[in-house]
């Protein structure tokens, strides 16, 4: 969750301190909001959080392509995927 107060940074202040506070990011958790001209202009943001955001909408991807197949009659019944996997692994 952004903290208005602390985690807006006009991107001067950004550029003449990265170090910190790409350092305050890391430690805080929160992204940073950069400004520009007095407007939002970028977020920066952890690599961590970046990873877990992609790692989220790689699973919300999936889950919408699954809902997808049912609407459209692609499923087939637990029977029938217990046989292909276990045609699949041999057992």
């Amino acid at each position: 969750m952004i903290n208005v107060t602390e985690d807006l940074c006009p991107v001067s202040d950004f550029r003449a301190d990265t170090a910190a506070f790409i350092s305050k990011i890391k430690s805080n958790k929160r992204p940073l909001v950069l400004t520009q001209h007095g407007k939002c202009a970028a977020v920066v943001i952890s690599s961590e959080s970046y990873q877990a955001m992609i790692d989220k909408m790689d699973l919300l991807e999936e889950i919408a392509r699954g809902e997808a197949d049912i609407a459209a009659g692609r499923t087939i019944s637990h029977a029938e995927l217990k046989k292909r996997i276990m045609a699949r692994f041999g057992k």
